[in-house]
């Protein structure tokens, strides 16, 4: 499956852009999270994470799937 869909990316960039976003998405699912609720979560909070402890707790296995689940319109 994942060949046929990088073969459309269109450049070894866009297909590179898009392992990035699966494994995004794979990992937020394997640690329990909804991925569209983690991709929302992360939208909001990335343009403020600077240090580098701000990005590791951006990682989607120190984020408590209680938290994305708390979010009734999808915003916490």
């Amino acid at each position: 499956l994942g060949r046929k869909n990088w073969m459309i990316s269109g450049s070894p960039n866009g297909a590179l852009a898009s392992v990035a976003i699966y494994s995004v998405l794979q990992s937020a699912q394997a640690n329990g999270l909804d991925a569209r609720a983690y991709l929302e979560y992360l939208f909001e909070k990335i343009p403020y994470a600077k240090t580098r402890a701000d990005w590791e707790a951006l990682a989607p296995h120190r984020i408590d799937p209680a938290l994305l689940a708390s979010r009734p319109d999808g915003k916490n």
